[in-house]
């Protein structure tokens, strides 16, 4: 995407010569706003919809070259912004991606259903809460006149068995 109206648009001078038996201020049908400016025709009609025209010559409307410029300048000056149609656009496709993405990560097993989830963490939870509660009561009796270092095995054993408890529920990875 050109960001740069210099880049994107035509200057005046490099615009195709209208039909030179028509003053300039009579203004330009859509087929030589087009030529002008080496766009598609619906492309030139799409933003002179907003435009009134200036005259009209056999059943053609005609558009006078300033404002169809302004019209262009706008649209690149609008493009990104919030509100603009191509950035809703944008927005709305990014989550489309992102509903597919979950979609097919569904269809791979990557992902778990929320209440398998809650249910394996009230697991891991009740079984820390209940090993961390017996473990006062049970390792204060062990370690009565042990040495630091003896004291700090007892714990430490204490700690690998509550680990190898909650190791042995599913999806411990």
């Amino acid at each position: 995407m050109k960001d740069n109206l210099s880049e994107w648009m035509p200057k005046t001078e490099d615009l195709h010569e209208p039909d030179p038996t028509r003053s300039p201020k009579e203004g330009l049908s859509v087929p030589e706003l087009a030529r002008s400016f080496d766009k598609s025709i619906p492309t030139i009609r799409h933003y002179v919809s907003s435009l009134q025209p200036v005259g009209k010559r056999n059943k053609s409307h005609l558009y006078s070259l300033a404002d169809v410029r302004k019209v262009f300048e706008e649209a690149i000056h609008n493009k990104g912004k919030s509100g603009s149609r191509a950035k809703l656009e944008e927005q709305k496709l990014d989550l489309q991606c992102q509903r597919l993405q979950i979609d097919i990560d569904e269809r791979l097993g990557k992902l778990l259903p929320v209440d398998e989830v809650r249910r394996h963490f009230a697991t891991y939870t009740s079984a820390v809460t209940s090993h961390t509660r017996r473990l006062g009561g049970e390792i204060a009796p062990l370690l009565q006149g042990l040495s630091v270092a003896k004291m700090e095995k007892k714990i430490d054993a204490s700690g690998e068995e509550m680990i190898a408890k909650i190791r042995g529920t599913p999806y411990d990875d």
